[in-house]
């Protein structure tokens, strides 16, 4: 397994919580790994890394506002 989906395995085991800081906004998130997962699969990915293929993922700050929680930072 490789990317992000490596991450399945783990969750099974005990759920995953991501931290995705917004550098633009200055902004914390913290956003369940299953809800992000369902995100990126509607989102699509813009393209793959030169060295590995592993797909490209962007995710606007609007939807990581509707799927997770603000934390402090």
């Amino acid at each position: 397994k490789d990317g992000i989906k490596a991450y399945n395995y783990w969750n099974e085991k005990m759920p995953i919580i991501v931290f995705i800081y917004a550098a633009k906004f200055q902004h914390c998130y913290r956003v369940e790994y299953v809800k992000l997962i369902e995100l990126l699969k509607t989102m699509g990915t813009e393209g793959v890394f030169e060295n590995d293929n592993k797909p490209i993922y962007s995710i606007h700050v609007k939807e990581l506002a509707l799927i997770g929680e603000n934390c402090a930072i």
